[in-house]
């Protein structure tokens, strides 16, 4: 079996994947994000969409390999 160990944020940059890793939002693994605070709920959203798209062209491109 051939596998690499890498980050979704390295992975992405060396394939040229389509979609990006986005920063992570401050606070992410320390602190429940809640709807009533709009602004960092919507950061941690934004953030959680992209990584799925990331995972998504990296399966698309193993696939296609």
């Amino acid at each position: 079996m051939n596998y690499y160990k890498a980050s979704l944020h390295d992975t992405a940059q060396s394939l040229n994947l389509p979609h990006k890793k986005l920063d992570k939002p401050e606070g992410l693994g320390e602190k429940d994000f809640f709807k009533e605070d709009k602004k960092t709920l919507n950061q941690f959203l934004e953030y959680s969409k992209q990584d799925v798209l990331c995972q998504w062209d990296l399966g698309n491109s193993i696939v296609e390999w």
